[in-house]
């Protein structure tokens, strides 16, 4: 939110210097690399003292090794006048393992029992 200050080291988010506990989240090996939104330090899964200006919010993807969120330039802090409505069910989820064109993995790369789940 506005004013807190960031970190992503290892892949685990620090608020305000606490570590935020995600139990949800699956082990990654944090290979990610983006470039950082300006006034941020950012390299190889790790965010350094970032503090998220007025009026903007910081979002993360839950595919943390390869995701276009807060952390990288393309996509940044994001206005709070841009947030529409809050996501409470998750519509669709697929480990990864089937390329678009790939129409004959699809069945099997869908994690059917995460559809529909509640988002904490």
């Amino acid at each position: 939110l506005p004013g807190e200050k960031l970190q992503v080291l290892d892949g685990k988010v620090y608020i305000d210097g606490n570590l935020m506990i995600e139990p949800y989240l699956e082990a990654s090996d944090n290979t990610f690399d983006f470039a950082a939104p300006e006034g941020c330090i950012g390299v190889k899964g790790v965010l350094n003292e970032c503090v998220v200006p007025d009026d903007h919010v910081f979002v993360m993807g839950d595919n943390r090794d390869n995701s276009r969120d807060s952390r990288t330039t393309a996509v940044g802090m994001v206005p709070a006048e841009n947030l529409v409505g809050r996501a409470d069910r998750l519509f669709f989820s697929h480990n990864g393992k089937a390329r678009i064109w790939e129409f004959w993995k699809w069945p099997f790369a869908i994690r059917y029992g995460r559809i529909g789940d509640s988002i904490i």
